[in-house]
């Protein structure tokens, strides 16, 4: 059942799935074709034509074609329309998923994603991330002011791209937000949903990282076209995503 842990912008569900199928999923992960993505400054432009926040991190992506598995599509997008088409009055999409309403990554280094917040009239109102194993660091973090300031100074390289960020997503009508520092941390099958629009950052993991770490199925299921269209125009997104791309020939890179 999902539970409310930060008024109007933060929810989790315990023992989101059985793990039958959580270990089916991961099987699929490890048998499927997958790309380390970490772009770098020399790729942001790319991002930037996209419409979108330009920011660097590395995680890998599965091509499970999870969007394309029924079972799975209903299974997730279910789950969640259960709190999100209350929410929003729209129901989540079940149909013609892209991969970035719904797909699997896990960290193969320590993994991070900087400070960031995405556009919520390219993304939608809510993303999702359901873990699918238990981390030592990995949290995802959604800082305070104070905690972004802390955060910059801690890694001042991020600092211009953050400022370029708000500066974006201010620009749509959208102020950001803030949450009061608060952190989620990976724990075997829980899954989080979180609105967008508010600062967030994902820490690298600690001890020792071994192969497809800190797995998760995760989405953004009201992304629009316009934004999926634009990614894969600048960005190849879909030779990275979808298996059935991926075996077409490749494109000009982008990562």
């Amino acid at each position: 059942m999902w539970k409310e842990l930060v008024k109007n912008e933060l929810w989790e569900y315990d023992n989101f799935l059985d793990d039958n199928t959580i270990e089916q999923i991961k099987q699929n992960m490890s048998t499927a074709g997958k790309t380390e993505l970490e772009p770098g400054e020399a790729i942001l432009p790319n991002f930037r034509n996209s419409g979108v926040n330009a920011t660097t991190y590395n995680y890998t992506v599965h091509r499970t074609d999870i969007h394309r598995d029924r079972v799975l599509i209903d299974l997730y997008m279910g789950k969640v329309n259960e709190l999100m088409q209350p929410l929003t009055e729209t129901a989540v999409p079940m149909d013609n998923l892209e991969g970035l309403q719904l797909f699997t990554k896990s960290f193969s280094k320590r993994g991070w994603y900087d400070l960031h917040t995405e556009p919520i009239d390219k993304y939608g109102p809510y993303a999702f991330m359901h873990f699918l194993s238990t981390e030592q660091g990995g949290e995802l973090v959604f800082p305070s002011r104070n905690g972004v300031e802390q955060h910059l100074q801690k890694f001042p390289d991020q600092r211009s791209r953050w400022e370029e960020n708000i500066q974006l997503v201010e620009s749509k009508g959208f102020p950001m937000r803030y949450l009061d520092d608060v952190v989620v941390k990976p724990v075997y099958n829980k899954c989080v949903v979180f609105a967008i629009g508010s600062a967030h950052y994902v820490n690298p993991l600690q001890g020792e990282v071994t192969k497809d770490s800190r797995q998760v199925v995760t989405g953004w299921p009201y992304a629009t076209k316009e934004l999926i269209s634009n990614l894969d125009q600048h960005c190849n997104f879909n030779y990275y995503f979808d298996a059935q791309r991926h075996a077409e020939p490749k494109p000009e890179a982008c990562h």
